[in-house]
């Protein structure tokens, strides 16, 4: 049964807020929901991709509350009718709490979604603990060790892509390459790499920093997101000049990448002269068989890398599908195959797969 908050049964709305990011930060909550309603507002949690409700708040309880969390992120007070964005840091028992807030007027009154980032990485592993097979692995290490060229992870929001670029950046901090990476906002610090947190709400988007980003000498470039035409023209020149350029890109899956680069208003024989390996993924609920439960997430991925044969079907415009056939003649893994490969080793169950391939 979710609790049920009222002021009988709190110390105070500060302490209140305080267990309450506790408890989701020890359930691995990515976010909590306080969603006002008619009654009483609810709170839940998305824990490993999926919403749980977790509590109810008397209505009461709703201005002091949202009143807090405004003056911890820094936003007005006195403004109820927009949106507004901020942060705070949370110090925990055991790491710092990086909490973005986002605050939208509803019906019933202000809707909050607060989003935990651990300071410590927590979420974060190597590529094989992300859930990279061998082979998979090989084929981005090898990319990875080029002086030039560009890698590109795709996927819908929540799949995991940042946890995916950040491990590609660890594996490029060595020490003998200048590693810089541009993000909005900055989800982990790395010491190895110069991170720039970037503003576009301001004005400072992704296409303005990389303009200028040459002059800070980088050998390795982090894109934290192509999201237009200007980002993925300036990407490709810095990839084309002796950089090798890391990003992700919203697409169905690594064969729709280059046709949608291509919708951009990318030239395809730039893509072809600069793209090294196209990377999908999702992420399916990890199953513990010695539990029988659900304990956090894998991913599972389909790794293209750009091979002579594809890189002419590039220069030809050819569709996703084509790029397909050629990458399966060739001994691809597609996402269904690598979830099955997951399934059969008992990672996964057979409904969580179902469920995040949408079949």
């Amino acid at each position: 049964m979710p609790l049920s908050i009222t002021r009988r049964n709190i110390v105070t709305v500060v302490r209140m807020l305080d267990e309450l990011i506790d408890s989701a930060y020890t359930k691995r909550a990515s976010d909590i929901h306080i969603d006002p309603k008619q009654q009483d507002a609810i709170v839940s949690m998305r824990i490993d991709g999926l919403i749980v409700t977790y509590a109810s708040i008397e209505n009461e309880l709703m201005p002091e509350i949202v009143g807090r969390i405004k003056v911890l992120a820094g936003l007005r007070g006195d403004v109820h009718d927009k949106s507004q964005d901020g942060r705070f840091y949370k110090q925990g028992s055991k790491t710092r709490i990086d909490v973005r807030v986002s605050v939208a007027p509803t019906y019933y009154g202000e809707n909050v979604v607060m989003r935990l980032l651990a300071q410590d990485g927590q979420h974060m592993g190597n590529m094989t603990e992300l859930g990279f097979s061998k082979e998979q692995e090989k084929i981005v290490l090898d990319v990875l060790r080029r002086s030039q060229g560009m890698i590109i992870v795709s996927g819908p929001t929540g799949a995991g892509k940042t946890s995916t670029l950040y491990g590609m950046l660890r594996q490029v901090c060595s020490g003998e390459r200048s590693v810089l990476s541009l993000e909005d906002p900055v989800e982990y610090p790395l010491p190895a790499v110069r991170q720039i947190q970037l503003k576009s709400s301001q004005g400072y988007g992704f296409h303005h920093a990389l303009r200028g980003v040459l002059r800070q000498d980088p050998d390795v470039v982090m894109v934290g997101e192509i999201r237009d035409k200007e980002t993925a023209s300036v990407a490709v020149q810095v990839a084309l000049t002796g950089h090798l350029l890391i990003t992700s890109l919203h697409a169905e899956d690594a064969a729709h990448i280059v046709p949608r680069l291509i919708d951009m208003g990318i030239d395809p024989y730039l893509l072809a002269a600069t793209v090294r390996v196209m990377i999908s993924q999702r992420l399916v609920r990890r199953f513990d068989t010695e539990t029988n439960e659900y304990c956090g997430r894998i991913g599972i991925f389909e790794v293209m890398n750009v091979t002579e044969a594809i890189r002419g079907a590039i220069l030809q415009k050819a569709s996703a599908q084509r790029l397909k056939e050629i990458a399966v003649n060739e001994g691809y893994m597609t996402m269904r195959d690598d979830g099955e490969h997951k399934l059969s080793c008992g990672m996964t169950t057979a409904e969580e797969l179902k469920r995040v391939l949408q079949e």
